[in-house]
């Protein structure tokens, strides 16, 4: 439906109203204070919009009430206490308004039997109330993005069938509660971007059957990531990313059956991945960036410190769509079997030691749309199949020693090319007239080679370039300094 205007306060006059759902409508203005008076209520819910104004002290008068959500909506000013007190509540949903205030100390007191507090991307602050240690029916636990300090109560491994418990996203410290990995129901953890500190105890999964999430990154976690991470069957998502963590990662993250997503980046990690990594059939996303190591539809591998070759085992992972390992010290050549990655659509190996030639076969991986082999020791002519790649819309293969020429019909065999950065390496020839027919290119960078001839002038035709950069060829075209135009800047 679409239904708008306000809610009016006749509305208070329907004593026998048990449901009421207006959600996913365009409701505006306040909430009137008569819906107090809908004694026999049980479900109020208006998610999803654009309701401003304080929420009425009169909702903690709804005796019968179970189900609360106003979430998404403008929702000013702080949370009503009655609201604490409504003892049938079993969820209390208000995420994505703009609530202020702290949560009383006291906070399951009065709502004892809740299930469901879900109060995300709000302005709160305070503390965690410890008093949740008495909700003993919470399932979900949701206080995520807003302003909340302190620690983390110990008694949150109290909670007997927490499921769910989100508090990313706020400006809790201190240790995460030893406790909490004590809770045997918990399924996602997201503790992300806060300020919190120690280590995460070594025997973390024997009491997490069901964990399925956990996500700490963005916190100043330290020590070693824990030896018995096997143990978590059904983990799915585990990101500790951009902490402290040190020390080698186990060899046991290779017996996850079913994980899917894996952050280790942004720490003190050593020594190599284990090949273990290679058992993870189920592997989309791999995060190691600045990990420290050396050596699945997103595998990143930046900044490592390790040499050797690059890791063979990622020719293995056939859902593969992002491969990125910037900046590491992986040498030799690029592996052939890297062509077997059809589902790629992201390649990156620049900033590294790789040499000898670029694989013919890369041009059959048909869905790649971004090519990085800058800053390698590249050699030989640029196969012709990597301007096959009709898809392809940034290549980037500068600071190599490739040679050869450009193919005459360039422009037309890379019809989505939007960035073609080819500087500091030997090209000859001529710059191709085709080039004008690729109108999508914004950036073209072909300083620093050898080619000679003139620059053609169908390049004024490319009216979304922004940058040209042909300096330091041998291009038989009156010299000029760096010339700007409002949207241009031309060099050559």
């Amino acid at each position: 439906m679409d239904l708008r205007g306000t809610i009016p306060p006749e509305i208070g006059n329907l004593s026998f109203l048990s449901f009421l759902d207006i959600s996913g409508n365009r409701f505006h203005g306040s909430l009137p204070f008569e819906l107090g008076n809908l004694h026999r209520l049980k479900v109020m819910a208006m998610r999803v919009n654009n309701i401003t104004g304080e929420i009425p002290p009169s909702i903690g008068m709804l005796h019968e009430l179970q189900h609360l959500d106003l979430g998404t909506n403008s929702l000013t000013g702080s949370i009503p206490s009655g609201v604490f007190n409504i003892s049938s509540l079993r969820t209390i949903r208000l995420g994505d308004n703009r609530l202020i205030g702290s949560l009383p100390d006291n906070l399951c007191n009065g709502i004892e039997s809740v299930k469901k507090i879900i109060l995300p991307d709000n302005y709160l602050t305070g503390n965690v109330p410890g008093s949740l240690r008495n909700c003993k029916s919470l399932q979900i636990l949701d206080l995520g993005d807003n302003n909340l300090t302190g620690n983390i109560p110990r008694s949150m491994g109290e909670l007997p069938v927490l499921e769910e418990l989100y508090l990313y996203n706020n400006q809790l410290k201190g240790n995460v509660p030893s406790s909490l990995f004590n809770v045997s129901s918990l399924r996602l953890i997201s503790l992300t971007r806060n300020s919190l500190t120690g280590g995460l105890p070594s025997e973390m999964c024997d009491n997490l059957p069901q964990i399925e999430g956990m996500a700490v990154s963005y916190n100043q976690l330290s020590g070693p990531i824990p030896s018995n991470l096997s143990s978590c069957r059904k983990l799915q998502i585990l990101s500790l990313s951009y902490n402290a963590f040190s020390g080698q990662i186990p060899e046991g993250i290779g017996m996850l059956p079913v994980i899917q997503t894996l952050y280790l980046g942004g720490n003190y990690l050593t020594g190599t991945i284990p090949p273990s990594i290679s058992n993870l059939t189920s592997l989309e996303q791999l995060g190691l960036e600045g990990a420290g190591l050396s050596v699945f539809s997103y595998l990143i591998l930046n900044s490592l410190t390790e040499t050797g070759t690059l890791p063979r085992y990622v020719s293995s992972m056939s859902l593969l769509t992002y491969f990125i390992a910037e900046a590491n010290n992986f040498d030799g050549n690029i592996w052939e079997s890297f062509c077997n990655l059809s589902r790629l659509e992201h390649l990156t190996l620049s900033s590294n030691y790789l040499h000898g030639s670029i694989p013919q076969c890369l041009g059959h991986l048909q869905a790649l749309k971004y090519l990085s082999l800058g800053n390698n020791s590249l050699m030989g002519p640029i196969p012709q199949s990597i301007f096959n790649i009709s898809m392809l819309e940034k290549l980037h293969l500068e600071f190599n020693n490739l040679s050869g020429k450009l193919p005459d019909n360039l422009g037309d065999l890379l019809p989505n090319i939007k960035v073609l950065i080819l500087n500091s390496n030997k090209l000859i020839g001529s710059i191709p007239t085709s080039v004008s027919n690729a109108t999508r290119l914004s950036l073209l960078s072909l300083a620093l080679n050898h080619l000679t001839g003139s620059v053609p002038a169908t390049l004024g035709k490319l009216h979304e370039l922004k940058e040209l950069l042909l300096h330091s060829n041998y291009l038989t075209v009156k010299p000029t300094t760096t010339k700007e135009t409002e949207d241009t800047v031309v060099r050559i």
